[in-house]
């Protein structure tokens, strides 16, 4: 059996909203010395984009076990719809971030719909280390610690 989550580490370890992954590179950036940014972010915690991240678990969906791929790609459409009504409401400092992660799941779901949402057919498909460097760009953990932050500081989940 597959779950649904196993997607989310295609895409970096929880991108969306909050799969709350450990996050072993930031031991290994602190042993090398390398620095990190603080993020703070201020806002309102009741703001339409606060309230739809503690009406929808996303995280939750994605953890439901898959039995067929009727099941994974109807957790992929579910994921897209929520990430879309958080795009629209999102603060002006998370625009971008929200709407990379959106571009990346749906273009994940686009190539798994392409292999009848079948995770084996994708990593032996010919574009499939094009699709694993798309999903794993830096710019996606970037945008997840931005959304974390600010899910954290401002909107208090």
């Amino acid at each position: 059996m597959r779950r649904v989550a196993g997607a989310v580490v295609l895409v970096a370890c929880g991108l969306v909203v909050g799969a709350g992954c450990s996050d072993d590179d930031a031991g290994r950036e602190a042993a090398s010395g390398a620095t990190t940014t603080v993020l703070r972010f201020e806002g309102d915690p009741d703001s339409e984009f606060c309230v739809l991240l503690r009406e929808v678990q996303v995280d939750e969906d994605l953890q439901r076990p898959s039995e067929t791929a009727a099941d994974l790609e109807e957790a992929y459409r579910q994921t897209i719809l929520v990430l879309a009504r958080a795009a629209e409401r999102a603060p002006a400092e998370l625009q971008t971030d929200v709407g990379l992660v959106l571009e990346g799941f749906v273009a994940l779901d686009t190539a798994l719909g392409a292999v009848g949402y079948s995770f084996d057919a994708l990593e032996q498909s010919p574009g499939a280390a094009q699709i694993a460097a798309a999903v794993n760009d830096p710019a996606f953990r970037v945008a997840r610690d931005r959304i974390e932050a600010y899910k954290a500081q401002v909107c208090r989940i």
